[in-house]
């Protein structure tokens, strides 16, 4: 019996790491971000039934975390995107790419071990010429857990080893 506790217990220790993520809170570039008044953010729970909902029109995205409990609005951003064809599309991919083997394993584990709390945002723009920009901006100010490639100077930044 006392083995089978143990054995309960670090399985809930590993549980508990697989879902440990380094944010970074850096107000001084939450502060440097310049928020386009043409950006008008949607959301909406990503599924299957919610690729419906998500225009045919070219924009940036990220990917929320929203518990829904306690009543508090609270959010953990986790990625962010840009796609140059629609939104609904590259939504399509993302929910092809959740069930793939052959995906990008930082994407898969968080839309498989979030799944039911996980929400696409997306912003619609009207010219595709700045999407690289906003991207980077929102990186930069954000600095989302899965986004593997960090521009500027928080990409330098984050490879520096002391």
């Amino acid at each position: 019996m006392a083995a089978a506790k143990r054995a309960k217990q670090y399985d809930l220790a590993d549980d508990y790491k697989l879902h440990c993520q380094t944010l970074v809170m850096w107000p001084v570039q939450w502060q440097a971000y310049k928020h386009p008044a043409s950006l008008r953010w949607r959301d909406v729970l990503f599924s299957e039934a919610g690729q419906t909902k998500v225009p045919y029109k070219r924009g940036i995205y990220a990917f929320l975390i929203k518990p829904g409990i306690a009543r508090l609005n609270a959010r953990y951003l986790m990625y962010i995107g840009k796609t140059d064809r629609t939104l609904r599309t590259r939504y399509g991919e993302y929910l092809a790419e959740k069930e793939s083997d052959r995906g990008r394993p930082q994407v898969i584990k968080l839309l498989q071990r979030y799944e039911g709390f996980i929400h696409f945002c997306y912003a619609p723009v009207k010219t595709t010429a700045s999407l690289s920009k906003l991207e980077d901006q929102l990186i930069e100010a954000f600095v989302p857990p899965a986004n593997n490639r960090l521009p500027g100077k928080i990409g330098r930044l984050s490879k520096a080893r002391f």
